[in-house]
Order: structure tokens, then sequence, then C-alpha cells
């Protein structure tokens, strides 16, 4: 919530973006409660599998599971941090 208030925030997926940064900054109330309700558990063990991807796989499955918008958005951001 800070970095969507801040005049310039920092690099990540707000930068760039003030529409976002908007509808962040409007829904403060509702990420609030849902903090509450849905506590984020950060102090889990992340196994990191370093096998190859299967794009074209996961497109599919996404296809049949009506997630193709995510899929998208997941593969750009594994693209853009390097992942692959």
């Amino acid at each position: 919530m800070a970095d969507a208030s801040n005049a310039t925030p920092v690099p990540g997926p707000l930068k760039g973006k003030p529409a976002l940064r908007a509808r962040v900054r409007e829904a403060e109330g509702y990420i609030a409660t849902m903090r509450r309700l849905v506590p984020i558990e950060s102090e889990t063990t992340l196994d990191i599998w370093a096998g190859d991807r299967d794009d074209d796989a996961l497109r599919a499955l996404a296809e049949l599971h009506g997630l193709r918008g995510p899929v998208v958005r997941l593969l750009a951001a594994m693209d853009s941090a390097g992942s692959s």
C-alpha cells in the first residue's frame, strides 16, 4: 500500500502504472480486510523446481481450465525475471 501512495514508486509492478496505483489506493480498505480474513503465510519453506519449462503444456492446461489470462501474466513475469 505504501508504494502505491508514493509519488515515485520503487521498481516493480506499480512503477509507471498510475492507473494501477490508483486502484490499489482505492482498494485500501478491502485489502486491509482481506489481510485479516485470509492471512498470507510468509514463513513457509519454498522448494524451487529447476526443471525445464513446458510453456505449451501450461497454455493447454490454462485453456482447459479457463485460466488463460493469469497464465499469460505468469509467463510474462517469468520471462521478465529471466526464468527459462
